[in-house]
């Protein structure tokens, strides 16, 4: 199976919750953390009833076990957990209504299977695989009643991908229907790591592409509007700067996510050149776009944090500079973005950051977690929080990590790679679950 993802995010719409009027800052009250124990892929979920989910697996070349974590106190303790075993990787976590928990994942063989709970984690009462075939990237998400599922049908790594599709079940993930094409790429091009946000009456469908089964080239989106059968509009959200820097297809690349009326947000990374003191410096940035009207037209890609702090960001990296050595990344960094919405309409984005600069003398860098936040509906973004302490290593723990919010928190779960000085790809280490308050804030206007 293929482990070379770039994940893309998909959370249900919600209504916004109306705020007294307030300043255009937020008062933002601490993270607090804890350690869940030892995993890979982390996702998060809540129902906004107090139920949080949390998932990630142990990958150990060959398969691994999964596990599950549900609290019921917003986070605050995680009695109940779950191990799935004979799985692969792609793990996700949704939250459905009336106690419903949907867990999809790749198994160790070829497929996408699905764990269905009825009783808030509890127990699960199917667990089985639902869609056949070399599939990869699964994505699911709810409307009207369906439970949506996006896939690749092959991957990099593996059988060249014959496109990204879709498909739907009316039984509560028993069964699917529909095989129905997100992408229209040429031959030569493959369509890979797909994603779905649904709203009512819009499918919006998205994937990334790749020619050379290595890097990415572009990220692109579709839509349905009856159902599924067919996908049409096909539009790039936004093109690789190769000639800046290299995007793999194993990195995180962009997120989507479903707000109240017809918008949607996309956020992505991207390479840049940023002038700083007279300097133009080479940077992996966090883009959003915005569409008002159900996918059908973009805004133009700003940067999620403010210009000011990323050339603060750019200047604090550059004073600890010591290598240029391009296996310890040696320049400004954003990337593996997730992005949710809260019940009061505040976006929240989360990423790895290097800012706090290179190791002296030692082939690594400071990593934290941090987080970013805006309103939907204006292009007012904040400036930007860190979740976590910082920690050393040459690269973050691949492909993912994920937030969700409910009325009353923020989430992330997050990981913490392990070695400090070995490179390649690590998808395992130490897990954790950080929240915050979001009834804190003052409103953003």
């Amino acid at each position: 199976m293929n482990l070379w993802l770039a994940l893309f995010v998909i959370i249900a719409q919600q209504s916004p919750t109306q705020h007294p009027p307030g300043d255009t800052q937020v008062v933002k009250p601490a993270w607090t953390t804890m350690a869940l124990g030892q995993a890979g892929e982390p996702f998060v979920a809540t129902d906004d009833q107090g139920h949080v989910y949390v998932t990630g697996h142990i990958y150990n070349g060959s398969s691994s076990q999964a596990i599950f974590y549900a609290s019921s106190d917003h986070g605050a303790t995680f009695p109940t957990s779950h191990v799935f075993n004979g799985t692969c990787c792609d793990f996700q976590v949704h939250a459905g209504p009336a106690g419903i928990v949907y867990v999809s994942y790749l198994p160790s063989g070829d497929g996408v299977n699905l764990a269905v709970s009825s009783d808030f984690g509890a127990s699960f009462s199917q667990d089985k695989t639902v869609l056949a075939g070399p599939l990869d990237r699964e994505w699911i998400d709810t409307r009207n009643g369906n439970l949506d599922a996006v896939y690749s049908d092959g991957y990099i790594g593996g059988p060249v991908s014959k496109g990204v599709f879709f498909s739907t079940s009316a039984n509560f993930g028993d069964t699917f229907t529909m095989k129905t094409r997100m992408d229209n790429e040429p031959s030569g091009t493959e369509a890979i790591d797909p994603m779905i946000s649904c709203k009512a009456n819009v499918i919006l469908g998205g994937w990334l592409t790749s020619t050379d089964r290595n890097s990415i080239d572009a990220f692109r989106v579709s839509r349905s509007t009856d159902g599924g059968q067919t996908f049409q509009g096909h539009t790039t959200i936004f093109n690789v700067s190769k000639a800046i820097g290299d995007t793999q297809e194993r990195w995180i690349s962009g997120v989507l996510v479903s707000c109240p009326g017809q918008t949607y947000y996309t956020v992505f990374q991207n390479y840049a050149l940023i002038n700083v003191d007279g300097t133009d410096r080479k940077a992996l940035l966090l883009y959003y776009r915005r569409s008002t009207d159900g996918g059908a037209t973009w805004s133009a890609a700003k940067t999620v944090t403010p210009l000011s702090e990323i050339k603060d960001a750019i200047r604090h990296y550059q004073a600890t500079k010591w290598t240029d050595d391009a296996a310890i990344w040696p320049y400004y960094i954003q990337h593996e973005p997730w992005v949710c919405i809260d019940p009061y309409g505040t976006l929240h984005v989360v990423w790895f950051d290097n800012r706090d600069g290179q190791n002296p003398n030692v082939m690594n860098s400071k990593w934290r977690v941090y987080h970013g936040q805006g309103r939907y509906d204006t292009d007012v973004w904040e400036k930007t929080d860190a979740i976590s302490e910082s920690f050393l290593c040459v690269q973050p723990n691949l492909d993912y990590i994920s937030c969700a919010a409910d009325s009353k928190y923020v989430y992330c779960a997050w990981i913490r790679r392990i070695s400090q000085t070995s490179t390649g790809w690590s998808f395992s280490g130490d897990l954790f679950f950080s929240r915050r308050p979001v009834n804190a804030f003052k409103p953003i206007r």
